[in-house]
């Protein structure tokens, strides 16, 4: 298996997400996985997945996996979904604001999206999946028209790209046993010790 791993970035990749891409790139290779990383920054997340799929489509790569630039992977993260074996497969990763919820989806539509909050262990047919951690086969981009990421007006550019793939007879899965960091930075000032006050 030859994988390229695309890591998208607007300007600023997180440090502990560069780490971790370290020890999954050499566990990979040690299960005999071929694995090249792809950097591509741009000012529009949806136009730098356009130019990693295309790059891709050049090359000789059989998978691409895509690893947002807040991402921590676990370092078994991409043997992990080649073991799942679908054509589109997610870890779980979660918003990093309030509510915290898994970015994937029960229900997703052009007109509609419902994050699936219920979602039970392991490897889960989903229909729509943030694209932070996920791994998808080549015959998928040489089946789905272009443009693959261009969003929707109701949606952004991942979940745009589940609907496409979905209406290419394509299904879409996360293990949920497997789980990515989601990298955030918070300012601490006096909002914050006022309420630790008060839960004392």
């Amino acid at each position: 298996m030859r994988v390229l791993i695309c890591i998208p970035y607007t300007g600023y990749v997180a440090p502990q997400a560069a780490y971790s891409l370290i020890p999954m790139a050499c566990h990979a290779r040690n299960m005999g996985v071929s694995v090249d990383m792809l950097p591509i920054g741009l000012s529009l997340v949806y136009t730098a997945r356009e130019e990693a799929v295309k790059a891709f489509l050049q090359s000789e790569y059989d998978a691409l996996l895509f690893v947002d630039s807040d991402m921590v992977v676990p370092a078994d993260l991409l043997t992990r979904l080649i073991e799942a074996d679908k054509d589109i497969v997610s870890a779980l990763a979660f918003k990093r604001t309030p509510g915290y919820e898994p970015c994937i989806f029960k229900e997703c539509n052009e007109q509609d999206a419902k994050f699936y909050l219920d979602y039970p262990k392991g490897l889960t047919e989903i229909e729509g999946v943030g694209m932070a951690c996920t791994l998808i086969k080549r015959k998928v981009f040489e089946t789905v028209p272009e443009p693959w990421f261009f969003p929707h007006k109701t949606m952004g550019e991942d979940l745009s790209f589940c609907v496409r793939a979905r209406q290419a007879g394509y299904k879409i899965y996360c293990d949920t046993e497997l789980i990515c960091g989601h990298v955030t930075q918070e300012t601490i000032g006096e909002g914050h010790y006022r309420g630790q006050i008060k839960n004392m």
